[in-house]
């Protein structure tokens, strides 16, 4: 596995051929629906359910009636948050798609190739994206991406020092390996070239990936705060906000392998 620190258009053509934003190589809102099986909210479900069940068993129209509209009642409200989470999800990756990722180049300020060439030590600025890359002997062929991240820093009166991590991604079959972690890595050494005017770095998630959350907090980000997103009526995403301070830490960044 390789890492592109300089970001190249063929690299996003490949991303957009697979939809590897989650929309069909890696179907991210099928992911998180599995673990809202377990959420209070699908848990109360379960309950109601197992409530009409009982009404159903028992005697008279009425009961059998209560029954059934309890049984329906929360099978449809099930349904409708899996629904809901899927199609967040989808809609996210279909904005970035059309957002910053339809010209990363410019989004994240990554130096042209003509740039590189004429000035090896020339640097745009803090903003930078990076993507993890399977190696390809072939060199008329594009390198399979299996993940990627951006750093976008774009100061304001409110956060003149603090820039965000965007659309961390890996590969549904390419997890669990390290390369998420690599990514963070690389991003974070590159912050700390920019140090200062860059003093900490910010990254959102979901309350549905837990293992986003862990990975965030492995590398020294701590919870920040949280909003409630509208998914549709009666149903909502909790957004969890992480930051940690660019200096110290500052380590080797791990080799790649």
């Amino acid at each position: 596995m390789s890492f592109k620190h300089n970001f190249r258009d063929s690299d996003f053509a490949y991303m957009r051929s697979r939809n590897s934003c989650g929309t069909r190589s890696d179907p991210r809102g099928k992911h998180q629906t599995r673990r809202n099986l377990f959420s209070l909210v699908s848990c109360a479900t379960y309950t109601v359910f197992l409530l009409g069940l009982w009404y159903l068993g028992g005697h008279g129209n009425l009961s059998r009636l209560s029954g059934a509209a309890l049984c329906i009642t929360s099978a449809a409200l099930f349904v409708y948050r899996r629904l809901s989470i899927t199609n967040f999800f989808l809609d996210v990756c279909a904005i970035a798609l059309k957002a910053d990722l339809a010209d990363i180049a410019s989004a994240y300020k990554v130096s042209l190739p003509i740039e590189r060439a004429q000035f090896p030590n020339f640097r745009r600025g803090p903003s930078g994206f990076w993507v993890a890359a399977l190696d390809n002997n072939n060199r008329n062929q594009s390198s399979q991406v299996i993940g990627f991240l951006g750093l976008d820093f774009s100061p304001s009166a409110v956060s003149p020092s603090c820039a965000e991590l965007r659309r961390m991604f890996v590969s549904v079959r390419h997890r669990r390996r390290g390369v998420g972690s690599q990514l963070i890595d690389v991003a974070l050494a590159h912050a700390r070239q920019f140090s200062p005017p860059l003093e900490t770095l910010e990254i959102e998630t979901s309350e549905f990936q837990p293992t986003a959350q862990r990975l965030y907090e492995k590398h020294g980000f701590s919870f920040a705060g949280k909003r409630i997103m509208r998914m549709g009526p009666l149903s909502s995403i909790t957004m969890l906000r992480f930051r940690r301070a660019i200096a110290g830490d500052a380590g080797e960044v791990r080799k790649y392998t």
